[in-house]
Parts: C-alpha cells; sequence; structure tokens
C-alpha cells in the first residue's frame, strides 16, 4: 500500500466524520498566510473542500519545518517524512553555524522527537559528537586542536547542502521541491531519480 492508496482511504472516513453530531470540523486545515499553501490538512481539504482553514504566519523554512511537524504529531508520520523534515533542519542549522556536537540535542529541543530516535534517523554526519575542522579534514577533540573564537551566528536558511559531504540534491518534477529522498514531503509523488 502506497502513501496515496492510505490517503484515499482516510478519505471516506473524514467527510463521515463532519456528518456526526459533536465531532464536524474538529482541526482547521493549516495554511501559510499569504500564499495560503497547505502546511496541515491536505487529505481534509480534499475530502472536504469547505473545510476550515487557519492561515499561520511563517515568518521562514525553519517556522514551517517545524508547524509541519507539530501538527501532524497526533497521527503516525511515515519514518521518511520524519527524516526529511529533521534533515532539512539539521542542514539549516549546519549552514547557521550551529555546531555538529549541538544539532541532535537542538533538534530535540525544537521538535517533538527525543535525542534518540533523532539519532537513529539523522544520517552518521550529523550526529557526530565534537570535531574541529583541520586542513585533512574532521579530527577528534582527543587530538591537538587550537581553539578558534565561536563564530557569529548566521541566520536560518533553510535546506542547504552541507560541506561536510554533498549528495546529489533530487528534486520533484511536480512541484519543485526535494531533498535526498525519493519521496517529495510536498506533494507526496516520486522524485525520479
Amino acid at each position: 500500500m502506497t502513501l496515496s492508496d492510505s490517503r484515499e482511504e482516510v478519505k471516506p472516513a473524514i467527510r463521515k466524520s463532519v456528518k456526526i453530531d459533536n465531532i464536524g470540523y474538529l482541526y482547521p486545515v493549516l495554511v501559510k498566510k499569504g500564499t495560503m499553501e497547505i502546511l496541515d490538512g491536505n487529505t481534509r481539504k480534499e475530502a472536504d473542500p469547505s473545510w476550515p482553514e487557519k492561515e499561520v504566519e511563517v515568518p521562514d523554512k525553519e517556522t514551517e519545518i517545524l508547524i509541519r511537524m507539530w501538527s501532524n504529531y497526533r497521527r503516525v508520520v511515515p519514518r521518511r517524512e520524519t527524516e526529511t523534515y529533521l534533515l532539512m533542519l539539521a542542514e539549516g542549522y549546519v549552514q547557521s553555524g550551529t555546531p555538529l556536537e549541538q544539532i541532535v540535542p537542538k533538534l530535540a529541543e525544537k521538535t517533538p522527537y527525543g535525542e534518540d530516535w533523532i539519532r537513529r534517523l539523522l544520517p552518521k554526519r550529523l550526529k557526530q559528537e565534537k570535531y574541529a575542522p583541520s586542513k585533512v579534514g574532521l579530527v577528534r577533540p582527543s587530538e591537538t586542536v587550537t581553539e578558534k573564537a565561536e563564530p557569529e551566528a548566521k541566520p536560518f536558511l533553510g535546506v542547504a547542502p552541507s560541506p561536510v559531504k554533498q549528495k546529489p540534491k533530487l528534486t520533484c518534477q511536480k512541484c519543485g521541491m526535494g531533498m535526498e529522498k525519493v519521496l517529495c514531503v510536498y506533494c507526496w509523488s516520486e522524485i525520479e531519480l
């Protein structure tokens, strides 16, 4: 069963819930203020186009990803979707200057997930213990390393390739979004390799 199959399966139940007294529209569809892009509730909106909406202010990509993660926490989220969101956030934190050893704790603080689960989902390069850059690559802190002043924090830029190891970025042919995954988290279509 694919994700689109399971979405089709729940649409009749969604339509039915609206007709039951005291149930109706329990959760509004969350849409991005200004663009009206759906952040949470695609299936509900497809099942019933009149489903109430709530506009949400989304100042940056980090906030958008966090809204998607927290609003979907009440359902079983496919592992690949959670991995993709965590990877997008982690890459943004790396680009904004967050040290690698602080990535997992920062994700655990901001997302609905604990450090153990985050470590299972993130690639090895983003969950390393404290490493310091050297001319030849990365060295462990037990090796001799000259301490440098903390770099200034850069603004969160969203998804960007990591300077540690670059993988080819995959792009969804339907919506233009994508990452290093096979499934687009925005439109759920498969990304061509």
